[in-house]
C-alpha cells in the first residue's frame, strides 16, 4: 500500500499488517507511525474502506520475497533488475517493482533506503545488488516502456521509476 495525504506527501510501499487495521485506534497509530497521515473517521468508515481495498485487492496476489535467487524450484528466478522464468523468459520488474508471472506478482519488502529485507527485519546490504544481466542497463524505450538494452548504463529516471527512489 502506498499513503497519500492531503498535502500531497508519499510513502514508498509500506507492509500493512492485519492488527493495525482492525480497529480505528490501531490505524491511527499505525498511520501516524509512517509519517503526517491520519485517520478522523470511525469504525464504519474504515469498515467501508476495508471492503474498497478488498474489492481492488481480489484475486491479485503478490509473493513477498525474502532473498535473492530461486522464489521455489519450477518458478522464478530473481535478482534487483529481472527475473527468468523456468523456460527462459525475461521479466521485469513494474513501475511498483512487482515481478508479475503467470497471474501473480513478486517483490521484495524493501527498507526506508531501499535495501531488500528479510522474515525477520533485517537487511541485505551489499556493495551492489547481485544483477542477473550486469551486461545491461535499465532504461526506457521510445514508447516510454521500461526494457534491458545491452551495453547502456542504468538510467536514473528509469531506476526512480520502477523502485521509487527518492
Amino acid at each position: 500500500m502506498r499513503l497519500i495525504n492531503i498535502r500531497g506527501e508519499r510513502t514508498d510501499l509500506v507492509h500493512l499488517d492485519e492488527n493495525s487495521f482492525t480497529a480505528p485506534r490501531d490505524w491511527r497509530r499505525w498511520l501516524a507511525g509512517r509519517g503526517n497521515y491520519s485517520w478522523e473517521a470511525g469504525e464504519r468508515p474504515l469498515q467501508a474502506l476495508q471492503r474498497d481495498i478488498n474489492f481492488k485487492l481480489a484475486r491479485r496476489e503478490v509473493t513477498q520475497l525474502v532473498c535473492y535467487g530461486c522464489e521455489r524450484p519450477g518458478a522464478l528466478w530473481v535478482l534487483d533488475d529481472c527475473a527468468f522464468a523456468e523456460d527462459g523468459t525475461m521479466v521485469l520488474p513494474d513501475a511498483e517493482g512487482i515481478f508479475r508471472h503467470q497471474g501473480r506478482g513478486f517483490t521484495f519488502l524493501r527498507d526506508q533506503e531501499n535495501v531488500p529485507r528479510g522474515e525477520e527485519g533485517q537487511s541485505f546490504r551489499l556493495k551492489s545488488p547481485p544483477r542477473m544481466r550486469p551486461d545491461m542497463g535499465l532504461v526506457f524505450d521510445k514508447s516510454g516502456t521500461l526494457h534491458l538494452e545491452a551495453g547502456a548504463p542504468d538510467d536514473p529516471s528509469a531506476l526512480q521509476q520502477c523502485w521509487e527512489i527518492s
